[in-house]
């Protein structure tokens, strides 16, 4: 496993089976499949010098006559003088993880070779994929919610691919748009006379198809801004007159909605008082008062005399 070689190499294994071993069968993947020499002892050789320098994956498997077995698996690097060396693919992706919709960024710029790195071909996992060409990154929108494997391929100034491509997984997650709020005023009913002093407004029945928390804005185009709660219900004063009150629903995630209702608030009644004599009636009742008081005592005198 990951030996270094070089030349013509022998490949050498033993395979085993409850009945009988027929045949295995070696290649260099993913090229076509070989015969080996020899069943429960065999080996195969391979001429590396017609290949590029890089990283190869042999794979072997035996046959019963009946079924193949699983494959076993050697991964090596080839490394001949005056040959060419695959290059290698390196790809990262931002983001990974993303909410639907939003673009992925993918880089090849890791990649590397023992000369130049001339194209780059990816393959996004959704169908789609960019082609060759030159340019070193790739931009892409997944249309579907999901997980999705991406790879690049690079090739180098001599046309040599890369042995095995780069890969990143994606994870495009399935989050809903925000959806507005409802504004339900329940309270004053449209049309109401209040009575002067303080008014209950109530929000009953607003509410947020996500499930947002709320917070509610009242204000009256008489009387301004009125007050900011989280709660459905709110007691404010208001001016006497013609109201027209809004309410303003926000669910914290840019959605908003609102409701109005016109009302009227009565003014506060006083006491009518014209009835009552002023002050300067009650001095001159008073002094009137006295007036009679001094001729009766006049004539009283008089009577005497």
């Amino acid at each position: 496993e990951n030996e270094i070689l070089s030349g013509i190499v022998s490949v050498q294994g033993t395979a085993e089976d409850n009945y009988a071993v027929r045949r295995v069968e070696v290649r260099i993947a993913p090229a076509e499949w070989e015969t080996a020499s020899g069943t429960t002892d065999w080996s195969w050789e391979w001429n590396t010098t017609g290949d590029l320098n890089g990283r190869y994956r042999i794979e072997a498997r035996a046959w019963d006559g009946f079924n193949y077995s699983s494959s076993a698996i050697v991964e090596v690097e080839i490394t001949n003088d005056d040959a060419n060396r695959r290059p290698t693919a390196r790809l990262s992706a931002e983001p990974l993880e993303l909410e639907f919709g939003e673009p992925v960024v993918f880089s090849g710029n890791g990649s590397s070779d023992d000369s130049q790195v001339a194209g780059y071909a990816f393959d996004f996992g959704d169908g789609d994929a960019s082609g060759w060409a030159s340019q070193s990154w790739a931009r892409h929108t997944y249309l579907s919610p999901g997980s999705y494997t991406a790879t690049l391929e690079v090739q180098d100034d001599e046309g040599a691919h890369s042995s095995a491509p780069a890969s990143v997984t994606i994870t495009v997650l399935d989050v809903q748009p925000n959806r507005p709020p409802l504004a339900l005023i329940a309270l004053p009913q449209p049309g109401s006379q209040l009575a002067a002093g303080t008014v209950t407004l109530s929000a009953a029945g607003s509410s947020d198809p996500d499930g947002d928390p709320l917070l509610f804005v009242w204000s009256s185009d008489r009387d301004g801004h009125l007050m900011t709660t989280t709660s459905f219900e709110a007691t404010v004063t208001l001016s006497a007159g013609a109201h027209l009150l809004t309410l303003e629903v926000r669910d914290g995630e840019g959605g908003e909605a609102s409701a109005t209702v016109q009302v009227e608030v009565r003014a506060i009644e006083r006491e009518d008082s014209s009835f009552l004599p002023g002050p300067g009636a009650w001095v001159t009742a008073v002094a009137l008062a006295n007036v009679s008081l001094l001729l009766a005592a006049r004539r009283d005198r008089s009577r005497r005399d």
